[in-house]
């Protein structure tokens, strides 16, 4: 086979240079029903539009750890189904969101029973969120990045916390929920860190 005709067979197919593919959605994860076992233990549950904006979660995770003196455990949920960055793959489980019907939501609530709930930016899932406030579960909204929005979602309402990435934000948050006993506070965009490395206290205060 010449050059020439090697070249043009390669052409007609041109899927080597595609990037390689997320693997298939797992449909008995959208309907709620768990791939993974629940780790025992306390569990912060983590809903993000995509992985890319869970990929912080990691130093809050360590710094409460830190704090309580055991670990948290993480579940990571998203709306799609890209793989999560491999920092954050090593330390967390990954599930899809369940879409929106009562038997999905049940079912990915009982299995995982998260002690708390993390929002990272706006995920359009209010039955959801509803359903685990109602069974106690206290949730917080984060932001991921500032953004400009004149109107949050309705079930926020239904939030401990919103944590705004500005001052402007802040404001729109306390316009829409003046009414809603929710704490509204400017911490900036959730980011990612490192802890201090180690050092002889004594030392460090004088």
């Amino acid at each position: 086979m010449s050059r020439l005709t090697y070249a043009a067979s390669r052409l007609k197919d041109l899927s080597f240079l595609r990037p390689a593919k997320a693997e298939a959605p797992k449909g008995t994860e959208r309907l709620g029903q768990a791939s993974q076992p629940r780790p025992e233990g306390c569990l912060i549950w983590v809903t993000a539009e995509n992985a890319v904006e869970a990929g912080a979660i990691l130093s809050l995770v360590k710094e409460l750890s830190f704090l309580r003196e055991g670990p948290f455990h993480c579940l990571v949920s998203t709306e799609t189904n890209d793989p999560l960055v491999p920092k954050v793959a090593r330390e967390a489980l990954h599930q899809l969101v369940p879409v929106e019907t009562p038997g999905s939501v049940e079912r990915f609530l009982n299995h995982w029973a998260p002690d708390v709930g993390i929002s990272i930016g706006v995920v359009d899932r209010p039955k959801l969120f509803a359903a685990a406030a109602d069974r106690g579960i206290p949730l917080f909204h984060v932001a991921a990045e500032r953004s400009e929005r004149r109107r949050f979602p309705a079930y926020l309402g239904e939030f401990r916390a919103c944590l705004a990435a500005s001052a402007a934000e802040m404001r729109v948050l306390r316009d829409q929920f003046a009414d809603r006993d929710v704490t509204i506070e400017i911490t900036g965009p959730l980011t990612d860190t490192t802890h201090a490395l180690s050092c002889n206290e004594a030392e460090c205060d004088e």
